[in-house]
């Protein structure tokens, strides 16, 4: 994992999710050292959840990070990985009690990624160690120290937080209190499910891509195809979102799918039929929105920094999170290689790293809260970030 040519220094990576594994890609691209550790016991371990993501202007950078053979099977994690982008392709947002489209957005070359198989891809030729979690840093006069819960420990000159929302990185970082995230207000409701074959082909044809809808009582309702791969209809699988339900809800599943169907009454096809079909066995979701706005923090001297959802997890209505994980990973492996080419030095990697993640990223969680309070709110949902400025980036 290293050139002769490269200053020694040893990247300690903590979470093995898609922007550390995209870190550790990049960081073996580069011929420099690193271990990767992962609180999941094994890479057989089965999360009950599974998701898409967007990605636009990020995609050339996931490009640059990954080798040829990896890069070439990227679009194959798209739920269809038969499905073709063109540039002036649109995003259709429809009015969610009559169905009539309300504005077109430009698409912008914007795709979507299955989780888990691009985690899959990701992972290829990785040494993630699994079992490992965090539970202190120490800082010594040559690196840093990674300890676990199990008692080991790991020594390095940099350590990178990829460890997600509610980062133990972060909280070692800057303080249990002040890593704490916020709530938006908004709670998520989200599941995913299979149909029969006639439900099925019926969604695939309503929803290519996806399939957005704003309700004038403030709601926001979204169908994405999940997995649709399999040649068999009944294989497939879409995920349909709703916001917002009510913060203090207390139920169980049974209770959380009663009132998904309940919601369903008041929306237009195909968002209604979606919804009702869902078995009533199938796990629905209730999730608080949050986010945690980037402050500076000290790196102490270049040991330590955060990147992704770590770093600045944000509220999702305008797909902009994953694409600004990448932008971090893409920067921080950018400044790592100025050690060698430009003789800047880890501590000045680091914080010049730091620095630009830490203004980009706090002003686009702000962007992000902002976008999300609007588009749930009919009078200014024309007005937000989502309609003004579709995918672009914007910090």
């Amino acid at each position: 994992m290293t050139d002769a040519s490269l200053p020694v220094h040893h990247v300690l990576i903590i979470g093995a999710g898609i922007s550390g594994l995209l870190l550790a890609q990049g960081l073996k691209q580069a011929g420099m050292r690193f271990s990767i550790f992962e609180t999941e016991p094994s890479a057989t371990a089965e999360r009950p959840r599974e998701w898409t993501m967007a990605v636009h202007w990020a995609l050339p950078m996931i490009d640059e990070l990954l080798p040829e053979d990896l890069r070439k099977r990227v679009l194959t994690t798209q739920p269809d990985p038969e499905y073709v982008v063109n540039m002036d392709d649109k995003t259709k947002f429809f009015h969610g009690v009559t169905g009539e489209l309300l504005t077109e957005l430009p698409s912008l070359g914007a795709r979507r990624l299955r989780r888990r198989a691009l985690r899959e891809l990701c992972s290829e030729g990785i040494d993630i160690q699994y079992g490992k979690t965090l539970s202190d840093i120490v800082y010594t006069d040559t690196g840093v120290v990674a300890q676990f819960t199990d008692g080991t420990e790991a020594q390095g000159s940099l350590i990178v937080g990829t460890d997600g929302p509610r980062s133990k990185t972060r909280a070692l970082l800057v303080g249990e209190a002040a890593a704490e995230v916020s709530s938006s207000g908004k709670i998520l409701c989200s599941a995913t499910s299979s149909y029969t074959a006639s439900q099925a082909e019926y969604l695939r044809e309503q929803v290519p891509f996806m399939r957005p809808a704003l309700h004038p009582n403030g709601s926001f309702y979204v169908i994405f195809p999940q997995d649709v791969s399999d040649p068999n209809p009944e294989a497939w699988t879409f995920q349909v979102m709703h916001s917002s339900m009510p913060y203090d809800f207390v139920g169980d599943n049974a209770a959380r799918m009663k009132l998904f169907k309940e919601r369903a009454t008041l929306v237009a096809e195909p968002w209604k039929s979606c919804i009702e079909w869902l078995p009533d066995s199938t796990r629905v979701y209730f999730d608080n929105q949050v986010y945690w706005k980037s402050i500076p923090f000290d790196t102490r001297a270049g040991r330590a920094t955060l990147a992704g959802d770590a770093a600045h997890p944000m509220t999702p209505q305008r797909g902009q999170g994953f694409n600004h994980a990448v932008c971090d990973v893409y920067n921080l492996v950018a400044e790592l290689k100025k050690m060698h080419t430009e003789g800047l030095s880890l501590e000045g990697a680091v914080d010049a790293y730091t620095g630009e993640m830490v203004k980009r990223g706090g002003d686009e969680v702000e962007a992000a809260l902002l976008n999300t309070q609007m588009v749930h709110d009919w009078d200014r949902a024309m007005q937000s970030p989502l309609f003004t400025k579709s995918w672009t980036r914007q910090n």
